[in-house]
């Protein structure tokens, strides 16, 4: 900023010594009038009147550029809110990731428990249909010996009465 002023301060320097070196009299004609003025009082109002219009446009210029400074400003303040949110939100997206990922890890673990409690439960199932099984063969076999012992005994009885009947 001051290099410019420098720089701006130096031609207005060089544009006044032009002037006062150039300062006769001109005549101007402005719309219907004439007027005889000091040509260095036209090269000042010229100069002048341009460094304004070019004030008033550049100051135009910075205002734009200020509110589109302004406006973007915003516009990355809402930006990084929204990537903050969004950093949080993925942060406990992570976290119940994790969490499930943990209970996951727990069911597979029951899973495989149950599975052994499944075969041991097949297994005692198997066990105990052999073993009612066994259980009924025994039954008939008493049975079968019941009825020999009383095919034994009838038989017995039959041979004392042939005995006695033979007597």
């Amino acid at each position: 900023m001051q290099l410019s002023f420098i720089i701006v301060l130096i031609i207005s320097i060089f544009i006044s010594i032009f002037a006062i070196q150039n300062g006769g009299n001109v005549t101007i004609d402005l719309f219907f009038a004439k007027y005889s003025v000091s040509q260095a009082l036209v090269i000042l109002i010229s100069v002048g009147s341009g460094a304004l219009i070019a004030g008033i446009l550049g100051a135009f210029k910075r205002l734009k550029k200020s509110k589109e400074i302004r406006d973007l400003t915003k516009k990355v303040k809402s930006l990084e809110d929204e990537s903050a949110m969004l950093k949080e939100k993925l942060k406990d997206e992570e976290n119940d990731k994790a969490e499930l990922e943990k209970i996951n890890v727990d069911l597979k673990e029951e899973i495989k428990k149950n599975k052994e409690l499944l075969a041991e439960l097949k297994e005692y199932d198997k066990n105990r249909s052999q073993q009612e099984t066994a259980e009924k063969e025994v039954e008939k076999l008493e049975e079968k010996e019941e009825i020999n012992e009383i095919e034994e005994e009838e038989t017995e009885e039959i041979k004392e009465a042939e005995e006695e009947g033979d007597k």
